[in-house]
């Protein structure tokens, strides 16, 4: 029996979707890894991730991905990933991606990629764990480097392979944010300032991350004093990514080291951008 393998890794955000349907993200290292089996009568799934999750998410994927290749939907599912849940590092993208390459390449289809990826996006709606289908962080995460994207029809509009040898701390909270409980609105209203934000993010993607960390934080509430005292540290960019609460460092690894020696509450993840495939 054929075994399907397949990985995407995680992203940060440069410029958030929500507000006017175009985004853009930074591929980083963390990954998630899927295994697809075609065993059995119906669908086993198995997640190893670093904090609990459902499942609703990778059966949502599996079941689209088999409706599109004809076949009817049965195995086993295995997915691991190394990213943290609902705080804006892109782990549902991620997974989408990993879970629907994985059917893909057990069938050794010929689909399109790009396709592949979109019924991934489809799928996060239909889980409810995306409000845009977030195609940026989609294909942030599959591709790395920077990539904007328009998310309301699921186009590339640029991308940039290389951005800098550069380490990423992710400062990750023990709170979650989960998308149900966002207000859309107050993100919508703002939409012109995150419009002006992606026309520059190819040219000084730093700075538009930093700015773009500011501004979600404010709408949401959130505390941006790390990212503050990061840029004062000598910090590259700081910021929240995509809904948060997590906090996105781009900077050397001695800069990394004296944040950490300074900071107390929070778990910190420490990786590298990721280059364009």
């Amino acid at each position: 029996m054929i075994i399907g393998r397949a990985e995407s890794h995680g992203a940060i955000t440069v410029v958030n979707a929500i507000p006017s349907g175009r985004g853009s993200t930074i591929g980083i290292d963390l990954k998630t890894t899927a295994e697809f089996e075609p065993i059995g009568r119906g669908l086993d799934v198995k997640i190893v991730a670093h904090d609990p999750t459902d499942d609703r998410l990778a059966r949502i994927c599996a079941e689209n991905m088999h409706l599109a290749l004809g076949r009817p939907c049965h195995g086993l599912l295995k997915i691991d990933s190394e990213i943290p849940p609902s705080r804006g590092l892109k782990s549902s993208s991620s997974a989408a991606n990993a879970i629907c390459m994985a059917i893909a390449r057990t069938y050794k289809s010929d689909m399109d990629v790009m396709d592949i990826i979109r019924i991934g996006c489809e799928s996060s709606v239909e889980a409810g764990v995306s409000i845009t289908g977030a195609f940026d962080d989609a294909c942030g995460c599959h591709f790395g480097g920077i990539v904007s994207t328009d998310n309301l029809r699921m186009v590339i509009e640029a991308m940039l392979p290389y951005v800098g040898d550069h380490k990423v701390m992710i400062h990750v909270p023990e709170a979650m944010i989960i998308k149900k409980s966002l207000n859309v609105e107050a993100f919508h209203s703002r939409w012109q300032e995150f419009d002006e934000m992606i026309v520059g993010c190819m040219a000084d993607p730093f700075k538009t991350l930093t700015e773009n960390g500011r501004i979600v934080a404010e709408i949401l509430g959130l505390d941006d004093s790390l990212a503050e005292r990061a840029i004062d540290a000598g910090a590259l960019a700081a910021g929240v990514t995509g809904t948060g609460p997590a906090i996105a460092i781009v900077a050397s690894e001695e800069v990394c080291d004296r944040i950490i020696e300074n900071e107390s509450e929070g778990e910190f993840i420490i990786t590298n951008l990721r280059c364009a495939i």
